[in-house]
């Protein structure tokens, strides 16, 4: 806690000096360091704090760069995961529809105007960022339903965002494998790109098993729940927390077998 403080100390700082730089609430550094306030109190536990610094935060954005910037979508998803935290469900839906909304008009920029992006690296990076931000979304609001029982509406979006990872995953794995082709992405960016994608995917792939386990689908479950802990236990040690949970939720899931008995565990 202490050092959550320390923190907070630190960005209070900076937004504070921001806004007397700037004269108040209109340049996005301002949006940015209320952007971080944020995270610090979202990562404290104090849901109701954050609450209101993602609020200002996509509000300032907003207003000083462009409704479709992706600056504008990091701070509403944040701002869902704050009414989350807070179980306020319709008001998280509506802020990550509306992120959802500006990764869709990034996508489909990129997609309408391949042509003249394709030889552009930053443009080709914004582009993947973009469908990486929309998977993330897909599996937040996937989360809300799933927390309001509606088991059907959550899979579907699971597996929506899956389909976008999955691409992800199968480029990681053939840089790996070294396939002979050439990125303009620097080895350290891409490094941090794969493991932030096989971790969303695992994560996604085990709320998608726990959705068949309330829905007591065993071998659905056992299937995504066992390809989520491979791809945790290649950037996890076996004793993370998410490791442990998906193979408790392996291990769940087999005990409900026909005829299963306690030496399933």
């Amino acid at each position: 806690q202490g050092q959550f403080d320390e923190a907070l100390k630190i960005f209070q700082k900076i937004y504070k000096s921001q806004k007397q730089k700037h004269g108040g609430d209109t340049h996005y550094h301002v949006g940015s360091a209320l952007h971080n306030i944020g995270v610090v109190q979202l990562w404290a536990g104090r849901f109701k704090e954050a609450l209101q610094s993602f609020r200002s935060a996509s509000r300032v954005r907003f207003q000083t760069l462009k409704s479709d910037h992706p600056d504008v979508a990091v701070s509403l998803i944040k701002l869902g995961t704050a009414f989350f935290a807070l179980n306020q469900y319709s008001e998280a839906i509506e802020s990550f529809n509306r992120a959802l909304k500006i990764a869709n008009a990034i996508i489909s920029f990129y997609t309408n105007n391949a042509s003249h992006t394709a030889n552009s690296n930053n443009n080709h990076c914004q582009h993947q960022q973009a469908l990486l931000t929309k998977a993330k979304v897909l599996n937040n609001i996937g989360c809300v339903h799933f927390q309001k029982r509606q088991y059907s509406v959550s899979m579907s979006t699971f597996l929506a965002a899956l389909e976008i990872q999955r691409q992800w995953l199968g480029d990681c794995a053939d840089a790996r494998e070294g396939d002979g082709v050439v990125s303009n992405t620097p080895s350290s960016t891409r490094g941090r790109r794969e493991f932030s994608t096989v971790f969303d995917a695992s994560i996604c792939l085990n709320n998608l098993g726990r959705v068949y386990i309330e829905m007591k689908d065993w071998d659905m479950a056992i299937v995504v729940c066992e390809e989520a802990h491979e791809l945790q236990r290649n950037v996890f040690q076996r004793r993370h927390p998410i490791v442990v949970m998906s193979t408790c939720n392996i291990k769940y899931a087999k005990s409900n077998l026909p005829g299963a008995t306690i030496a399933a565990f």
